[in-house]
């Protein structure tokens, strides 16, 4: 099974909400199930330590893959910030 971890400060990891995610789900379909209003702040999104385009977070998660999403409250606000709305 695939996790998906949410970051909400980059400079605590170690407070994070780690999900199971079924292999072959779009980490779009759980961003937009969980947090459909986005987070008001930009983010990352990571596969397997490589960051990604958030133009990828359609990518659908592989049987052993981890997804992190990191919240980046310091960065300037900018369109990218709404894209999974």
């Amino acid at each position: 099974m695939a996790a998906l971890v949410l970051l909400r400060n980059p400079f605590t990891p170690h407070e994070r909400e780690i999900v199971p995610l079924d292999a072959g789900t779009p980490v779009i379909d759980w961003l937009q199930s969980e947090y459909p209003h986005g987070f008001g702040m930009p983010i990352r999104f990571y596969v397997n330590s490589v960051e990604k385009p958030l133009d990828d977070l359609d990518y659908k998660v592989a049987e052993d893959d981890v997804a992190v999403i990191a919240l980046m409250p310091g960065e300037p606000v900018s369109l990218t910030s709404i894209a999974i709305s």
